[in-house]
């Protein structure tokens, strides 16, 4: 026989809750067509305000927890802006400013930041930095700096774009390949040129060009035109001789006209200057143009550097083959020398993007704010503390004065796609364009259902106040105590819609990319939502959850109110009235064990996937099971026992195999734990009655139920049976070669002690049999109110067991007696506000009725077997 050991998981994630800690940073969707089986999540770009974000599943009184992000992902530790918008044939490169995360710098190792320009030929170029080396001092911030070769540059003074993407990774290894394209304008026009004569010959001229302000500082590039004009019968080839300053650099030299030929060439030894052989094509009789590009730095230094850079030139005409002499023609030309000056201000949000929860939570929503400084050199400063910042509309986005966080505090009216600030260093003056989205009013209040009836024959105690004597007050008043019929409770969702009107065009932007997929914002709503009458129904949060419970028929309003601006955001009506429903079935599942994974969803930063995972079967001996159980009404709604109050019900649960499983519970909570493996599908019979003070009858009878459901709970502990097979085996011997076998050298003391030991073994059995058929009558299931009890004796087969936080529990009995069957009668449950019908609740493996739906009028008799 072919046997299958199988671990049974279900998705079932409309019976679980799913939380974030903090609740501020990730946000369930809630679809309203959702019929799925996974949750999606929101994470703000993808990245947390800390490691410690934790989501935690709850179902029934079982929770898991984990981290969303077991690692910091390398894009939010670093933030990365791009600062020039527009590049220069003068300064042809393009910087880009990475900084690391403070708060997360000591999660993540050293990290590569990889730039990349593409023309629009396709030709690329790269550039890269490291951050958080260990072999550096300072680096949690650097400066790349990617050259745009000449050659991109357009001819006569147009205009061109590049596009600039990079990769933030350990290593400088990752492709550029869907990564978010930057457009950066490069253009060749040099305005308010220096001219500098280098030659002035009979029929031609060379000069060397550069911008009106040209000077040098640490690191700084700059690029010089050599340009020529010739107005003879017929254009001279030339060699320029360049000897360059011991602080300086050649980068580049690049030819900017197809009519002439140029030759680069290094001297040697002791002379170190730089040859340009320049050839004119043959027969070109004038010319008027730049011939030469030439991109010179100036090296890295320590020490102040106060004397000017002098470049010395010398202009050679005619061919060095020719029969005249040459026509020669030596300058030299002076650049001043200044400090590393700042060339752009740089605002470092730690988020461009803002979502304005204030307005629903009454709470401040803040992102931290750094302002730099890039010098000419390429050198980054944090100035942060010496700047001044202020924004543009307050009624959308504040800013503190200091820069250190931009904030919202709910009182603002709008959102909007580009809500700046300006920052204010020393003479410089900058700004940043942030995106806030703000919620779409009215809110949306979901509620599992908006009536809240009496439930018939499930009573609750109370204690009332009885009228004084003569209608004189007393210092304590007398109280009666009475039993009333319990209020439906239902769950409540507040749900929201960020999003962004374009108030020129119209256009509406959702943040979470459809106008129907809405964000369930109830965790952040303690503060704000509120119910107009108390003395109808109240509301209370649990595990995450907002449940309200109805406390005396009227009409009431719950309202999610922001106190910053004297505002409802929305408001619904709930009725809580006397008509009674009844008890139409109580649902039951085992949960085992609970796993759940966060996974990305392609193509989108922000959006993750929680699949749930839940084991059903009992799969290793001693381990614990919680059953959720949840009630149905005649009028369709159904509710968990889980957030029914535990003083306001009562549970009775009995396993037909206490060998087997065993069952404990307290209140509302109900667990069982595998005994032995003999019977694979013991049943568990769950019954709900009213609470403990009310439950009681004056005749003295059991207290009649509410709901009963019986629950098969698999039980397929993997390698038992493999187990008692070996060691069966091991022990026979085979019949032909028995006569030939002799008894195993045993001592004496041994085998008299192991024939005692099973002699009374025998006798212990038979006195338990005799007590567990003796207490069949009389047994009562344990239901003490303390959490904290982990000692547990289960009746039936005088079992005691100890249940340990771990779920290893010690046993001192153990036994195989298979008994009959009981129907399974497990029923999931939807998030949907109409239960199916009744039909529905009835298939192969799951089953719900109350007694009544039986046609039993009082609880079968249950033998107990030791």
């Amino acid at each position: 026989m072919f046997l299958c050991i199988l671990i049974i998981c279900i998705v079932f994630v409309g019976a679980d809750h799913i939380t974030f800690s903090p609740p501020e940073e990730a946000f369930v969707l809630y679809h309203s067509h959702q019929n799925t089986n996974f949750t999606s999540v929101f994470v703000q770009d993808g990245c947390p305000n800390s490691r410690n974000l934790l989501a935690t599943v709850y179902s029934s009184d079982v929770s898991t927890s984990r981290r969303v992000f077991e690692e910091v992902p390398l894009h939010c530790a670093v933030k990365v802006r791009i600062i020039t918008e527009k590049v220069t044939v003068v300064r042809p490169y393009v910087d880009l400013l990475a900084v690391v995360d403070e708060s997360l710098i000591s999660h993540v190792g050293s990290i590569c930041v990889h730039a990349q320009l593409t023309s629009f030929t396709s030709a690329t170029e790269l550039g890269k930095c490291y951050l958080n080396s260990h072999d550096q001092r300072d680096t949690s911030s650097c400066v790349i700096r990617v050259p745009v070769p000449f050659s991109w540059f357009p001819e006569h003074n147009r205009t061109s774009v590049v596009s600039v993407s990079y990769t933030i990774s350990e290593k400088c290894d990752q492709n550029f390949h869907d990564l978010p394209q930057h457009l950066v304008e490069i253009n060749s026009k040099m305005a308010k040129q220096k001219i500098d004569w280098l030659a002035n010959a009979t029929d031609v001229s060379v000069t060397l060009r550069s911008s009106a302000s040209q000077s040098f500082s640490q690191n700084s590039m700059q690029t010089m035109f050599l340009h020529v004009n010739s107005w003879g019968n017929e254009t001279q080839p030339m060699e320029i001789r360049l000897w360059v300053d011991s602080r300086m650099s050649i980068e580049t030299v690049y030819p900017t006209s197809p009519n002439w030929t140029i030759r680069v060439s290094s001297a040697s030894r002791p002379f170190f200057y730089t040859s340009l052989t320049c050839k004119p094509q043959e027969g070109m009789t004038g010319f008027n143009d730049n011939i030469v590009a030439i991109l010179i730095k100036m090296v890295s230094s320590t020490e102040v550097m106060k004397d000017d850079v002098v470049l010395h030139w010398h202009v050679i005409f005619g061919s060095p083959a020719g029969n005249n002499a040459p026509d020669d023609h030596k300058v030299a030309t002076k650049f001043s020398v200044i400090s590393d000056e700042i060339a752009a201000v740089i605002i470092v949000p730690r988020r461009n993007e803002l979502m304005n929860m204030a307005v629903i939570s009454g709470q401040q929503v803040t992102s931290s704010l750094r302002v730099f400084t890039v010098s000419i050199g390429a050198k980054p400063e944090d100035v942060t503390s010496l700047s001044h910042c202020i924004s543009s509309d307050a009624n959308i986005l504040k800013v503190s004065p200091t820069c250190s966080s931009v904030y919202l505090d709910g009182s603002e009216t709008n959102g909007s796609s580009d809500a700046q600030i300006y920052a204010h260093f020393l003479r410089y003056t900058t700004a940043f364009s942030f995106r806030v989205w703000y919620p779409k009013l009215p809110l949306k209040i979901w509620t599992s259902s908006s009536q809240l009836s009496a439930i018939k024959d499930w009573k609750v105690g109370f204690w009332r106040d009885l009228p004084s004597l003569g209608g004189v007050k007393r210092s304590r008043a007398a109280r009666q105590f009475a039993c009333v019929n319990r209020f439906q409770n239902a769950n409540i969702k507040v749900l929201a819609s960020l999003w962004i009107e374009d108030i020129k065009t119209g256009d509406q932007l959702y943040l979470s990319s459809h106008k129907s997929i809405l964000f369930d914002v109830t965790n952040i709503v303690h503060n704000t939502l509120q119910i107009s009458n108390r003395s109808v129904a109240n509301v209370q949060f649990h595990e995450g959850r907002a449940v309200m419970y109805g406390e005396n028929p009227g009409v009431a309003k719950l309202i999610v109110r922001n106190t910053k601006r004297s505002q409802d955001l929305v408001s619904e009506n709930v009725m809580v009235r006397s008509e009674e429903v009844t008890t139409t079935g109580l649902s039951a599942r085992p949960i085992c064990e609970t796993s759940f994974r966060i996974l990305p969803i392609l193509f989108s930063a922000a959006f993750f996937k929680i699949e749930i995972n839940h084991s059903k079967s009992l799969t290793k001996l001693y381990q614990q099971c919680s059953i959720s159980a949840s009630v149905s009404y005649s009028d369709g709604t159904w509710e968990p026992l889980n957030d029914v109050d535990s003083t306001f019900l009562g549970m009775t649960a009995h396993s037909d195999n206490e060998r087997v499983l065993a069952v404990s519970h307290h209140a509302s909570k109900v667990h069982v734990i595998a005994i032995d493996d003999g019977f694979p599908m013991p049943s568990v019979e769950i019954s709900l009655h009213s609470s403990a003070q009310c439950a009681s009858t004056t005749s003295g009878a059991a207290p009649a139920f509410l709901a009963v459901t019986v629950l098969n709970v698999p039980i397929r502990i993997s390698g038992m049976n493999a187990s008692e097979f070996s060691m069966e085996s091991d022990t026979s011997t085979p019949s032909g070669d028995r006569e030939n076998q002799s008894l195993p050298s045993v001592p004496m003391h041994v085998f008299v002690l192991t024939i005692l030991g099973m002699i009374l073994l025998f006798l212990l059995i038979s006195c338990s049999g005799y007590s567990g058929n003796k207490s069949t009558a009389e047994r009562q299931s344990s239901n003490g109110d303390d959490p904290s009890r982990t000692s547990i004796s289960y009746h039936g087969s005088e079992i005691s067991v100890f249940i340990a936080p771990s779920q290893a529990n010690v046993v001192v009995n153990q036994s195989r007696h298979p008994r009959y069957t009981l129907v399974d009668s497990n029923s999931d449950h939807n998030l949907a506000r109409v239960v199916p019908k009744e039909e529905k609740w009835t298939h192969d493996q799951f089953h719900t009725w109350t007694w009544k739906q039986r046609g039993r009028t009082e609880p079968p008799i249950r033998e107990s077997i030791a």
